[in-house]
């Protein structure tokens, strides 16, 4: 709740004084605005929420493998759209991809499962939600760019997310290592990984951001071993 509200007051802000005039037009557009819901809640918030538990059941490595199967949905989707079966490369992809799941689900003992299944339930819900939050605002980006897009969202899925959780009944003891992590959250891991991304998904598509944003898992599991041994 605290990260995608203080992420979506950084993106207003940056947006009244950039361009609010293309702020109050997107008020005005009511099917932009409903694609931006849709993408807020289904896309920001359910990645959100579901990303970050299966962290918690797991750990930050395979969190980020689990919510990048979300590529097998997207290409699926992408061959309905275009009318298309699967090129060989694509389903041979797909094929590692389940086989690499299955592995860290089971780290090779297949007759049993080795991580919480909490954790693989909200990795598959990550998963779908990656899917969502890929393909769901690919024509208000297209419109409004990604800015205007990124901080509506954040904003509706932050005003969901409080009303759902209430976090100020939560028993949280803010201490500056609390503060200064949360920080990092927002600026790094939520203004700036989101604007790159969907740029990405701008100018690439939204298949080709995702294969690029693969890198993710590699980078999640190379950092948390340096930083957190």
């Amino acid at each position: 709740c605290v990260r995608l509200l203080l992420a979506a007051a950084l993106f207003l802000v940056v947006i009244i004084v950039k361009d609010y005039r293309s702020l109050l037009a997107v008020l005005r557009d009511g099917r932009s605005l409903l694609r931006i819901a849709g993408f807020g809640i289904l896309g920001v918030l359910l990645t959100q929420v579901s990303y970050l538990s299966a962290i918690a059941y797991t750990n930050a490595g395979i969190g980020t493998v689990l919510e990048r199967l979300g590529l097998i949905v997207i290409m699926f989707w992408t061959c309905f759209q275009m009318w298309r079966a699967p090129r060989l490369r694509e389903m041979a992809g797909l094929v590692l991809a389940l086989a690499g799941t299955v592995l860290i689900a089971t780290k090779g003992q297949l007759g049993s499962l080795q991580i919480p299944p909490e954790g693989l339930f909200f990795g598959i819900v990550s998963a779908f939600a990656l899917a969502f939050y890929t393909l769901m605002p690919v024509k208000p980006l297209k419109k409004w760019g990604p800015i205007i897009v990124t901080g509506l969202a954040m904003l509706m899925g932050g005003i969901v997310a409080t009303v759902m959780f209430r976090p100020w009944t939560l028993g949280v003891q803010i201490t500056p290592e609390i503060s200064f992590a949360m920080l990092g959250m927002v600026i790094v891991g939520t203004l700036g990984a989101y604007v790159f991304y969907l740029q990405g998904v701008t100018d690439a598509g939204p298949v080709r951001a995702s294969l690029i944003g693969c890198m993710e898992p590699v980078s999640a599991l190379v950092i948390s071993a340096l930083w957190l041994g």
